[in-house]
Formats: C-alpha cells, structure tokens, sequence
C-alpha cells in the first residue's frame, strides 16, 4: 500500500483541504487533475481515489451539499462507529444537508493512503482509501476537534462506502477543550 503524508492545515468554511485547487475552489471530479498536469503524469481515464476523497472533504469544509452528492455512488453507505448506518445516495445526502444545515465542519487530514482494491481479481472492486484526520465540528462559537480514521472505498471515481472510527473518549476531551476555548475566547 502507498501512502500520502499530507498535512493540510486547517481550512477555514469555505477553505482548502488538498485538492480544491487554487483560491480553495472546489472542482468537479472530471476536472479534478487540472491543476497537476504539469508534475504528475496521467496514468488512466478514471479519477484517481484519493483525488476522490481529497475533493469529497473539500466539498463537505465548504458546505457544498451537490459537490459531495456527486462523488457518492446510488448504492453507497456511510457508516460511524456507534451510530446507525445509513444507506443510498439519498439518506447519505439527506444526512449530509442537515449537518451544513446545523454544524460547522473543518478537517486537518493528516494522512491518506491508497490501498488495492478490496478485492484485485475483481475489476468492479472498489479501491481502498484509508485517512487520519482531526475532524472539527461546532456550532456557533462553540468547537470541537477530535481524531477520527476513515475507510472509504471508491469506484468508478465515486465513493460507495465510508466507516468512520473515532474514541468517544476523544470526542469528550475534544468538547471540554471546545467549551474552554470558548469560555476564554481562546478557542480555534
């Protein structure tokens, strides 16, 4: 499995994470590679997974509810450790709209690795896409930051699959440093 190490700082709403080009513009898959031409060379006509992904979490940071729904697959599911899995295009969307609708969401994506496909006798098989990040999440002056792993799977340059694991434990350190910030103003 090859990794990418990257730290993409924290973006701001509306912000850069990886892939979303100059200016933090969010481009749409097809035209996801633009930008790299110059120092990558093109290997196939299909978007590259962690392109895929980079673009998915930027599209999510800038509370583009369309530009996420049009890198999920019909069938994909989303999955969060402890919580309910949701599946198809429609209940992921539908939960995606209503988290812009009410929170806040940052992300510092500290590593990416591309894996195989699940399974590499298949060529219908999904590609691997494994992240380390912190993911913030807030409302109004309030933030919290926790770190969460993501498995998500992508075919035919769509998402079809993604299982999120974090510690609650985390998520709990993560409000208490949220609620102090907030209290002092110290907050990110």
């Amino acid at each position: 499995m090859s990794g990418d190490s990257a730290h993409s700082g924290s973006a701001s709403r509306g912000g850069r994470v990886g892939a979303g080009g100059p200016g933090g513009r969010i481009r749409p898959p097809e035209r996801a590679r633009e930008g790299y031409r110059g120092r990558m060379a093109v290997t196939s006509t299909r978007t590259d997974a962690d392109v895929v992904v980079r673009t998915f979490f930027d599209a999510l940071v800038a509370g583009s509810t369309g530009t996420a729904a049009a890198l999920l697959a019909d069938d994909v599911w989303w999955a969060n450790i402890g919580l309910p899995t949701v599946r198809g295009k429609r209940a992921v969307v539908g939960a995606i709209s209503a988290m812009n609708r009410n929170i806040s969401f940052d992300v510092d994506i500290h590593h990416l690795a591309v894996g195989a496909p699940a399974d590499p006798t298949d060529p219908a098989a999904p590609t691997i896409v494994l992240t380390e990040r912190t993911d913030y999440l807030g409302v109004g002056p309030f933030r919290c930051g926790f770190w969460v792993c993501g498995r998500l799977e992508v075919r035919d340059g769509l998402i079809c699959g993604w299982q999120d694991y974090f510690s609650t434990a985390d998520m709990a350190r993560g409000a208490v440093r949220g609620l102090v910030g907030m209290v002092t103003g110290r907050g990110r």
